[in-house]
């Protein structure tokens, strides 16, 4: 089986997994799971239930919280899109997930897209800085539409295919 995936983070990350899974059917995304309503298609609905059992399974890749609400990557899913010869595809801007991804992997193509804020220097977040060499490719998204961006890391997939090869 093989281990790859793509790893989106930063601004615009959701409207380039987007155009990732129209350039080609076989990136999928791979949305955090939560038992809280609302989200976005970042996030699936799963039952309180279900995240215990992923738990007791020992399923649990990375899970973290923000306000009241608790997301889950899952180890289940993740095996389910890779066996189907599928690559996965998440979206995220929490860096816990972005270090337990990689950790499960170093085969994530991990992509950093940001905006400069015209009221700060033109560099990425703070948070990512000291990750920054753990990216693939770094984008910006103020430069870069997401159907081009979408090619650009499908390029680079491509291209870390051959190198594996």
């Amino acid at each position: 089986m093989d281990d790859r995936g793509i790893l989106l983070v930063g601004t615009d990350a959701a409207s380039v997994a987007f155009a990732l899974t129209m350039l080609s059917r076989r990136y999928v995304r791979y949305p955090a799971l939560t038992a809280t309503d609302g989200g976005s298609a970042d996030h699936e609905r799963a039952s309180q239930q279900h995240l215990a059992e992923l738990r007791s399974w020992a399923q649990v890749v990375v899970e973290y919280r923000r306000g009241a609400a608790t997301y889950v990557y899952d180890h289940e899913r993740l095996t389910r899109i890779r066996e189907g010869g599928r690559l996965p595809v998440a979206v995220t801007d929490e860096p816990r997930v972005v270090d337990a991804l990689l950790r499960e992997s170093d085969d994530w193509t991990a992509v950093l897209m940001w905006c400069p804020d015209a009221t700060r220097p033109s560099s990425p977040r703070r948070p990512w800085l000291r990750r920054l060499r753990r990216f693939s490719l770094v984008l910006r998204t103020d430069r870069v539409a997401p159907s081009t961006a979408a090619r650009m890391i499908h390029t680079a997939e491509q291209m870390h295919t051959v190198t594996d090869s």
